[in-house]
């Protein structure tokens, strides 16, 4: 396992393509996540939980000038729960 944080830290990427599914700890992650992207970088991810929490969870990525995009939205209603991936982008 590698600590993506110090991983980019360490690399410093001119352009990133990243795909994140990290089952429900997305918070801890995309808080810090920000200050070590590159200025190119596409972000894919899927969170599972009501849009109120994504969109608190997101809000350090949008602080930080990225732009949101749901890509798809699905209910599933027996788990009752909400999967929806989003793309991030900042140029």
């Amino acid at each position: 396992m590698v600590d993506l944080i110090q991983f980019l830290r360490e690399v410093r990427p001119q352009r990133l393509l990243l795909k994140i599914d990290i089952e429900g700890t997305e918070a801890s992650l995309l808080s810090k996540l920000p200050s070590v992207l590159p200025p190119a970088t596409v972000l894919f991810l899927e969170t599972h939980h009501p849009e109120p929490v994504w969109r608190q969870y997101l809000q350090p990525m949008l602080a930080a000038g990225f732009d949101h995009r749901v890509i798809r939205h699905r209910h599933e209603k027996e788990a009752r729960t909400d999967y929806v991936e989003h793309m991030l982008t900042c140029r």
